[in-house]
């Protein structure tokens, strides 16, 4: 609650609806984001994967926390 006393004491009363960012918001900019990574790496790599010279080292590993299992 005091993060939020501050930041009213900051910056004065505003609607917290036009501050925040919506949820489809960030996600199509996250799709957006990706995408454009995703471009740009296939740029770099397609060079070295015509040479023969790329490889890939798979990992998986396991959240102690959540118990979940994740593959890199």
């Amino acid at each position: 609650m005091q993060t939020c006393v501050d930041f009213g004491a900051k910056y004065g009363k505003f609607r917290l609806e036009e501050t925040l960012s919506r949820r489809k918001a960030i996600s199509n900019a996250t799709e957006s984001m990706a995408t454009k990574v995703k471009g740009i790496l296939v740029q770099e790599l397609k060079p070295m994967v015509e040479e023969g010279t790329v490889s890939l080292c798979v990992d998986m590993y396991t959240d102690d926390y959540r118990k979940k299992s994740y593959l890199d």
